[in-house]
């Protein structure tokens, strides 16, 4: 049953990556990252979706703006999702600046500096 749940998100992200015009190697490594992180980041399964494809976009030279990132989330999940949108009412950080979140991030694209440049976006 779960199986069949990830592999839903994973054609996901398949889709976004397909929408955004994206290397598709980046899939693989967006799913490793999305399902390690999905337990602990305060994110709907398919908004940390939207927030990981962005971070890998970025960290890969594969830029997209937050405007075509909502595009691609209407077009995929038929939600307009901002990446790394939060409460702050919830949280005072978002869940990538954690160092949970460093440590998946880094133990799947192992460039402290791509991550440190993303973060300072």
């Amino acid at each position: 049953m779960i199986e069949r749940w990830e592999e839903h998100h994973r054609e996901t992200i398949e889709q976004m990556v397909s929408h955004l015009d994206l290397p598709e190697e980046i899939v693989p490594i967006a799913f490793a990252i999305w399902k390690a992180s999905r337990r602990y980041a305060a994110r709907t399964p398919k908004s940390l979706i939207v927030d990981v494809v962005y971070m890998l976009a970025h960290m890969t030279g594969n830029r997209r703006s937050i405007t075509d990132m909502r595009d691609a989330a209407l077009s995929v999940i038929q939600r307009r999702t901002k990446p790394f949108n939060q409460d702050r009412r919830k949280a005072s950080v978002s869940w990538i600046e954690t160092e949970w979140a460093r440590d998946i991030v880094l133990a799947n694209i192992p460039n402290e500096q791509l991550f440190e440049d993303f973060l300072n976006r």
